[in-house]
């Protein structure tokens, strides 16, 4: 398999190797390694660097651009639902529970007809949860923000303002909820330290499934 090879040489010690998100093959060296010693670490990670490398092909086959067409899937709380045009409904977009249908008089506009709708229902739901989750927890923050991120799930600020993009609204309810945690634990622990991580096991002792689930899918639901 032909892949293209980034090498990074930094004042690391060590060697490492990951595959990019465009399917190409980035190894960190450190700065006096020779080409010789860097097609070594190559050579002795083929079958993992094959491995992935055809996933990532894989997904990259999967992640098409949207196109807003009559049967079209798309994610809602984990599960995919079929886009279809109607002249029935009053408004430009609704869900019916079985799938989306939008008003055939805003075809033209379904990205940002689709774009408007994740983002007020992941407002409302995920405003909602946080408070649910956080209330339970006695856990307090300032506000919740939607954002429009496309590789940040979350984030939160000194001030503990928390921000969560629309994009989580297509993942399962429970990771939903991994998230929320993951960033109501930083208004206690502003880093990713050993005691952070406790805190969120406390929460969510399974909350490797969540991560889990979102580095399985999350590259479908990035659009």
């Amino acid at each position: 398999m032909q892949v293209d090879i980034k090498i990074i040489r930094s004042d690391r010690r060590t060697f490492s190797i990951e595959i990019g998100k465009d399917a190409d093959l980035i190894v960190r060296a450190p700065r006096t390694a020779s080409k010789a010693e860097i097609n070594k670490i190559i050579d002795k990670k083929s079958l993992w660097i094959e491995k992935h490398l055809s996933r990532m092909v894989n997904r990259k086959h999967l992640h098409t651009k949207k196109r807003y067409v009559e049967g079209e899937k798309f994610y809602y709380f984990g599960k995919t639902y079929p886009l279809t045009f109607s002249f029935e409904i009053s408004s430009a977009i609704m869900f019916d529970g079985e799938k989306f249908i939008i008003n055939e008089d805003y075809k033209d506009q379904s990205a940002l007809i689709f774009e408007a709708w994740y983002k007020t229902n992941a407002r409302d739901y995920i405003r909602k949860r946080t408070y649910e989750i956080a209330s339970k927890l006695n856990l307090q923050y300032e506000q919740v923000k939607i954002t429009s991120a496309r590789k940040r799930w979350g984030s939160c600020s000194t001030k503990k303002i928390l921000n969560f993009t629309w994009r989580l609204l297509q993942a399962d309810k429970k990771v939903i909820d991994y998230i929320i945690v993951h960033e109501l634990a930083h208004t206690v622990e502003m880093n990713h330290s050993s005691d952070f991580w406790l805190i969120v096991e406390k929460i969510m002792p399974n909350y490797q499934n969540c991560e889990a689930w979102l580095k399985d899918h999350s590259f479908l639901l990035t659009w």
